[in-house]
């Protein structure tokens, strides 16, 4: 790059331009299966958010961290 430290937005592009050989842009190739108890899974363009999945009630297995901590959930009775 050039000398100087501090490169201005409206030069950046053409520094960018004229000292950059070469952009190397890569995806990995992947392969993902999801159970289907998942709920609300969502395919975005740089992946999955998995802060937005959830299992219904009734089809969970395991308990959170904040279920097991706090003790709200009780065990299913016959």
């Amino acid at each position: 790059m050039r000398n100087s430290i501090w490169i201005y937005p409206e030069n950046f592009s053409r520094i960018l331009h004229e000292e950059q050989l070469y952009t190397f842009l890569f995806a990995r190739k992947s392969t993902v299966v999801v159970h289907r108890r998942f709920n609300n899974v969502m395919l975005y363009p740089l992946g999955f958010d998995t802060r937005e999945w959830f299992v219904p009630e009734g089809l969970r297995k395991y308990l959170g961290l904040r279920e097991a901590d706090t003790g709200t959930v009780q065990e299913k009775t016959t």
